[in-house]
């Protein structure tokens, strides 16, 4: 009874996701959209999948069922009217149920390094690896090293690392190519302790050697079209 629970809700989360493909491919870089929207539901289809597996089965299968299905009324209706909205919602209105979705994955100080990255044109982002003198880095040491958490204003300072990597997760945020006229930024964050103390913890011998890959941080088409439609007006 359980997995019927789980297959119904995925075939209508499904459902939606589908429509609000068709509406990404109106948004600004529509094949990039696309794919940012993909990561998206695999992770939303993901985490409603690891909650329907730890359902007590008392609780799916118990007296609140109904009809052969033996689904809660409830869900059922929930479901009607979010399928009935996918086919009769405009593009605008479809747009903005994504939006809501996106959003309320956010924490605050995600919303935050959002709104840094609206200012900016773009922010030195570094990665650091190690592997042989010749040829491509082998093993990632520290990723995601940038100014911008102390930039936003966040308030787990620490945490800037898994806040990009979330906010690129969900496509909101996209990295470059590395810009030259950040040189002293980018030496900056080399030098930075926690770049440090990886490098030395990492002893690369020899045959290794530490790769610094330079990028830059910017917001994706989809993040930039999301912050213009969330940003508070002054």
């Amino acid at each position: 009874m359980q997995d019927d629970h789980r297959d119904a809700a995925s075939h209508d989360f499904g459902a939606l996701f589908r429509r609000v493909r068709e509406v990404a491919q109106t948004l600004p870089g529509a094949q990039l959209a696309q794919r940012q929207l993909e990561r998206v539901e695999t992770r939303v289809l993901g985490e409603l999948k690891h909650r329907l597996d730890h359902l007590d089965p008392d609780d799916a299968c118990g007296p609140a069922r109904a009809g052969a299905s033996g689904r809660q009324p409830g869900l059922q209706e929930r479901a009607a009217r979010l399928l009935a909205r996918a086919e009769e919602q405009t593009p605008e209105q479809a747009t903005d149920a994504l939006f809501h979705l996106l959003l309320d994955q956010l924490v605050a100080d995600e919303l935050l390094i959002l709104k840094a990255l609206a200012k900016e044109a773009a922010v030195p982002l570094l990665h650091v690896a190690i592997g042989p003198r010749l040829g491509p880095a082998t093993q990632r040491l520290v990723s995601n090293v940038s100014g911008l958490g102390k930039l936003a204003g966040v308030r787990l300072l620490g945490q800037t690392p898994a806040y990009i990597a979330r906010l690129r997760a969900l496509g909101l945020v996209e990295s470059a190519a590395e810009d030259d006229r950040l040189e002293i930024k980018y030496q900056m964050l080399e030098a930075d302790g926690a770049v440090r103390e990886a490098v030395e913890q990492a002893k690369p011998g020899a045959l290794s050697t530490v790769h610094y890959q330079r990028r830059v941080l910017q917001l994706s088409d989809l993040g930039r079209a999301f912050w213009d439609a969330c940003a508070p007006r002054d």
